[in-house]
């Protein structure tokens, strides 16, 4: 495995500036690596490829019964004969649905049995089509047939030492490769043993090989940028909306993973030969537009966290205490394709809210150029399409899949 990237919490001071070029604090992720440097990405050619004006598939929204009603969709993927899986944070429910947008079933139930959730949070189509999910608070990986049908569970174990890089180091999340490997991010439970002393508030990052018996670290990354705010029992502290934070993506073949912080333009690849080489660009900075729905999906979270312990005057008074970023973060996606094309989105085009762009690199991570999408998360990329999560305009949670035309 390639030597490990070990990032001081120095970056912290970083995030909080207005704008991504505002400090030099010397942090980067590229040193020692052979380093490829854009300029000037936001000038980069328009790519011919076009995307459909309208989705192909549209789940969720008001008035479409009660299967469609989403309160938090954490994930969703399509499926080889069309049909698509959505996931349901909030309600533990995993549904599937038809290429007409009809509800077909469900996938387990809310529960903590074997083949139920209490909150899944990532969806893989596994080799010979069957269904990998991820629960975030069961720590739980449950595999079903590509018929529906509950096959097994696996349970990252809190307690087995053997099997994390870092102690006192858990997973937060797990994402899944194209071929049984998963992206799995460790978050600190308990006060993290981490190398060479570095301060303990960081992310790991790692990936978990299919078969292996332990998780192989990439690399450490300071967390989300948080803020304090007086709570009534004292100081809180809060991640705000839009922080930048870690970010991590591996391809389809799992040649590679690149991996990054939102607070810098650069990311740092790695090959599982042990080659490791960087991509660094140049932009200019890109004002928040103040009806970002991140912004007031980050509003309700925060609301809905909070509301059983603070009164609603002082938890709207602690909010009001959060600020929001005058400049987005140097960017905000990173995932590659199925066809091994890697995809950073820079956030709103300029002037137009409701538009996103995205730097393409082939599959070389050469720059091709870039592409203007709906704004929304991105949760998959497929050869002939793009499936994302949105909010519709009475704030309720949607899914749509849009034709793509190389």
């Amino acid at each position: 495995m390639p030597k490990r990237v070990i990032l001081t919490a120095c970056l912290l001071a970083t995030l909080a500036c207005d704008s991504p070029g505002d400090t030099d604090n010397g942090f980067t992720l590229l040193k020692d690596v052979e380093v490829t440097d854009l300029d000037r990405v936001d000038e980069a050619p328009i790519l011919p490829w076009r995307l459909g004006e309208t989705p192909s598939v549209r789940l969720g929204g008001v008035g479409r019964g009660e299967a469609h009603e989403f309160v938090e969709v954490s994930d969703a993927a399509v499926l080889p004969d069309r049909r698509v899986l959505v996931a349901d944070g909030r309600t533990g429910l995993v549904r599937l649905f038809g290429m007409e947008g009809e509800f077909l079933g469900r996938l387990g139930a809310r529960g903590q049995g074997p083949g139920e959730f209490q909150s899944p949070s990532s969806i893989l189509l596994a080799p010979g089509d069957s269904i990998w999910i991820w629960d975030r608070i069961l720590w739980q990986m449950t595999l079903f047939s590509p018929q529906g049908d509950f096959v097994r569970s696996e349970r990252y174990d809190p307690t087995d030492s053997g099997l994390y890089p870092v102690q006192g180091m858990w997973p937060g999340e797990v994402r899944l490769g194209g071929k049984g490997s998963r992206l799995v991010r460790l978050i600190n439970k308990s006060p993290a043993k981490v190398p060479n002393g570095e301060d303990p508030v960081l992310v790991g990052l790692a990936v978990h090989r299919f078969g292996a018996s332990k998780l192989d670290l990439l690399e450490l990354l300071p967390r989300e940028e948080q803020v304090e705010v007086e709570a009534p029992w004292g100081p809180l502290s809060l991640t705000p909306p839009l922080a930048a934070g870690p970010r991590i993506t591996l391809d389809r073949e799992e040649h590679r993973a690149c991996s990054g912080h939102q607070a810098r333009p650069e990311l740092l690849c790695v090959d599982f030969g042990g080659n490791r080489f960087g991509l660094r660009w140049s932009i200019q900075p890109r004002p928040v537009w103040p009806d970002d729905p991140a912004i007031d999906r980050w509003r309700d979270e925060t609301m809905e966290a909070y509301s059983l312990k603070v009164s609603d005057r002082d938890l709207r008074a602690m909010i009001s205490n959060v600020p929001v970023p005058r400049f987005y973060p140097a960017f905000r996606d990173l995932l590659f394709d199925e066809l091994g094309y890697l995809w950073v989105g820079l956030g709103p085009s300029s002037g137009r809210p409701f538009e996103s762009e995205y730097l393409i690199f082939g599959r070389e991570l050469n720059l091709e150029g870039r592409l203007t999408v709906p704004t929304m998360t991105i949760v998959e990329i497929g050869a002939n399409h793009i499936l994302g999560i949105r909010r519709d305009s009475l704030g309720v949670d949607e899914i749509a899949a849009f034709p793509l035309q190389r």
